[in-house]
């Protein structure tokens, strides 16, 4: 009894040292992950608190997300340069590690600062500034190769409106054409290759492009 006196106070502390010291090491990385989410690197908030700096300083919002993009790109540049040094002293693995990591924070970055521009370029257009009129019309039963030129000629439109009885049924983009192949398209017709017009979203003219785009994505189909 008394062994078991002494051996219950012991292992009552060993758990609250090894409480305590996994306690420390959530409490450290969880620091830790907060450092690297300050980092000015798209998608991070470190980026997002720079380009609100950088807009409030100039007074301009395509600046402040040039410089951010800029910041992300030249983070990546850096490591990648230091990958590059850590393979020349040896250290092949980490060298290759982090070059590859920051070739993905020079991508990441820059295609979310062009992503972020678009955006303010488009914010205040609607469907109706941007879209084709006079669409080409095809009948269903037409294969792909009547009409394939007027996709991917020297003009080109984006899409051709497949109709019947006077209602859409389908649209026939460079996608679909791509999907039937080109041997395919002479024995392909327009109503097997197009997409379906209850896959469409539906837009108004007045609704905003950003709006419509995201109505896209959400749909899975392309515009």
């Amino acid at each position: 009894s008394a062994a078991a006196a002494v051996a219950g106070p012991a292992t009552s502390d060993i758990g609250a040292q090894a409480l305590g010291e996994a306690l420390a090491d959530v409490g450290l990385l969880s620091c830790f992950v907060g450092l690297v989410n300050l980092a000015p690197v798209f998608p991070l908030d470190g980026s997002r608190l720079l380009r609100a700096l950088a807009w409030w300083l100039t007074g301009e919002e395509g600046r402040g997300t040039r410089t951010a993009g800029a910041a992300g790109r030249l983070i990546g540049v850096g490591m990648m340069g230091g990958g590059v040094l850590l393979a020349f002293t040896g250290d092949l693995v980490d060298g290759f590690f982090l070059g590859l990591l920051g070739w993905f924070v020079r991508r990441s970055s820059g295609a979310q600062a062009r992503q972020e521009v678009l955006e303010g370029l488009i914010a205040d257009a609607t469907v109706g500034d941007a879209m084709e009129r006079d669409l080409p019309v095809v009948p269903p039963q037409v294969t792909l190769d009547t009409f394939a030129s007027v996709l991917s000629g020297p003009d080109p439109v984006s899409v051709v409106r497949v109709m019947a009885g006077g209602r859409l049924v389908g649209l026939v983009g460079r996608r679909e054409l791509r999907r039937a192949g080109r041997s395919a398209w002479p024995r392909t017709q327009a109503a097997l290759a197009m997409t379906p017009a209850d896959l469409l979203p539906p837009v108004a003219l007045g609704d905003t492009l950003g709006a419509a785009l995201a109505r896209l994505q959400a749909s899975n189909v392309e515009g």
